[in-house]
């Protein structure tokens, strides 16, 4: 399975997912945690690294990123690394969401909506 971990570009994953949904036909893409995660189920095709790395570098030039983050790939994992640390990093537990979005801390689930967040996190407990 094909994920981008985007750990160090903490706060693009919802906007990444976006793009590559737009540009990857039939491939869901999820964000789990700090990775945006490709469900292949109902493509019917395979995704390959290739694909996924010439629909990143896009969304880093059409966000003129590309000079602040660099690509690493391993195996089926590729990495979006910072050039230089973020001032969001300094912050003790990391980068902290828009404050309109609600992200469940179990699964990534994200919503605009709090009441729809607590209900989604109460079932996690079920």
């Amino acid at each position: 399975m094909v994920q981008v971990d985007c750990t160090q570009a903490s706060g693009l994953e919802v906007e990444l997912a976006s793009y590559f949904s737009e540009r990857l036909k039939g491939v869901l893409p999820l964000v789990k945690r700090r990775k945006v995660v490709f469900d292949e189920t109902s493509s019917g095709r395979g995704l390959t690294t290739t694909e996924v790395v010439d629909v990143l570098k896009s969304f880093l030039a059409a966000r003129s990123l590309s000079r602040d983050y660099e690509i690493a790939l391993e195996r089926d994992e590729i990495t979006l690394r910072a050039q230089k640390p973020s001032p969001a990093r300094k912050f003790k537990g990391g980068h902290r969401p828009p404050p309109n979005l609600h992200i469940c801390p179990h699964c990534g689930y994200v919503t605009p909506y709090e009441d729809v967040y607590w209900i989604h996190v109460k079932t996690h407990y079920v």
